[in-house]
């Protein structure tokens, strides 16, 4: 049975990775994506900002253009063979 009070509220961290997403790609390219699926791709989209990018790259620590370069590293190297 679900219980309301037992919800994690993630407006917060949806309207922080909003924010940030915004200022990362420019507006119109975040309304483009985020329209781009209509209602089906809605839940998606509030995961993308509210986790990708509301949590983890709101994260203190790395400025945004180290993390872009630690991402970068991470997925040149998952290209590496067996």
């Amino acid at each position: 049975m679900h219980h309301p009070e037992e919800t994690m509220d993630t407006r917060e961290l949806h309207e922080r990775g909003l924010k940030l997403r915004k200022r990362i790609f420019g507006d119109e390219a975040v309304e483009a994506r985020m329209r781009a699926l209509g209602d089906f791709g809605a839940p998606l989209q509030h995961i993308i900002n509210a986790y990708a990018y509301g949590d983890i790259w709101s994260r203190p620590g790395l400025d945004n253009k180290i993390r872009s370069l630690v991402v970068l590293g991470m997925t040149a190297a998952l290209n590496r063979p067996a």
